[in-house]
């Protein structure tokens, strides 16, 4: 079915204008009812009539492969910065190139999140993993394929990077679970300070519809400051909103 669904998106075309709907931009050459066949981020996918997003990575900057993917088809570029492109070619300017693609690759895929419970958990240390959150555009993917699957909700980690890059902008979760927080992923290429640290992660307390945080956590009013969901908190606290309570021990 994924394979089937895969090659159906191939085959998709939809106007440049209906991509852009939800975001704020400048059509800075060509027109918005340019037709897209692709929306893509990796110049080595591009085909005749794509969609290509200039992201801007620690190592590449997607901006360098102009010349190429314009070479192989592509008739819309979405770029951060001022660019050279053919005449043929549709040039859309935005401020964040990796926020539009979110919303981009939402629209694409016929906003799936919609059709889905969205459920997504952030927190440190509880089960080990070699996989973080995806690109945006996987994300959207992935929700699209399971919506065609027949589930109904999704479940899903939500990494402090994968906030920071904007992978799960493009929709809101109905619930946004926050477990813990403690000084991991301080680095040159993750984080540089506990603080940008935390308020990364927090940004997911405004993109939900509800936020569940632990009312026990140390950092917990910097954790909800700023926050834009209804609040529910839990925790061994009297000022949780629902309390764990110890087991009292067997008298016999």
């Amino acid at each position: 079915m994924i394979l089937k669904q895969r090659q159906y998106r191939e085959a998709y075309i939809m106007k440049l204008s209906s991509l852009l709907e939800k975001l704020e931009y400048t059509c800075v050459q060509g027109s918005t009812e340019q037709e897209v066949t692709g929306v893509v981020y990796d110049s080595r996918k591009v085909t005749d009539g794509s969609l290509f997003i200039c992201i801007r990575g620690a190592v590449v900057d997607g901006h360098k492969f102009i010349p190429d993917v314009t070479a192989k088809g592509a008739k819309v570029l979405v770029v951060e910065e001022e660019v050279s492109a053919p005449s043929d070619v549709t040039v859309i300017q935005v401020a964040d190139t990796r926020y539009a693609m979110a919303f981009i690759s939402a629209a694409w895929f016929g906003h799936p999140a919609e059709k889905l419970k969205t459920i997504g958990i952030t927190g440190t240390k509880i089960i080990p993993a070699s996989n973080t959150t995806p690109e945006s555009y996987v994300v959207q993917e992935y929700f699209h394929e399971m919506v065609e699957a027949g589930c109904d909700c999704v479940v899903m980690e939500v990494s402090s990077q994968g906030l920071m890059l904007h992978r799960t902008q493009g929709f809101v979760f109905d619930f946004g679970i926050f477990t813990n927080i403690e000084p991991d992923h301080i680095g040159p290429n993750e984080h540089k300070d506990f603080d940008h640290y935390l308020s990364c992660k927090a940004m997911l307390l405004k993109q939900c519809r509800v936020g569940i945080v632990n009312r026990d956590d140390e950092h917990f009013d910097r954790i909800i400051e700023g926050h834009t969901c209804t609040l529910e908190t839990y925790g061994f606290s009297k000022e949780a909103d629902l309390i764990h309570r110890q087991p009292v021990p067997d008298a016999g």
